[in-house]
């Protein structure tokens, strides 16, 4: 398991706390619904509880669960963190297989 350390500060965008329900798939963990602590222009941090998660590295597929206007669409966001108490996703592009620029916003 690939956990860095919470004081390591990699972001460059300003962080907004918003709490809401997502759903996140991936191939190997499945189906996790989870909610976010915070999101960025970049992406987004999820609080997990124990779950199997994906490893740093992995795309996974998050959704916005709630939306009053109907779904959110479906993004693919990368795993750029994890630690004890969740997950740091950045977005990609929906052409980028996982490598360091993020999506334009």
């Amino acid at each position: 398991m690939n956990v860095e350390s919470p004081s390591t500060e990699r972001r460059h965008s300003l962080r907004t706390r918003l709490r809401a329900a997502v759903i996140v798939d991936h191939p190997e963990t499945g189906t996790l619904h989870l909610h976010t602590d915070d999101i960025s222009d970049d992406g987004a941090y999820l609080l997990t509880d124990g779950q199997r998660l994906p490893d740093v590295g992995q795309v996974v597929q998050v959704q916005v669960q709630g939306l009053p206007d109907g779904d959110a669409p479906v993004v693919s966001m990368e795993v750029v963190r994890r630690d004890a108490n969740g997950l740091g996703l950045r977005f990609v592009a929906a052409d980028d297989s996982g490598g360091s620029e993020p999506a334009a916003p």
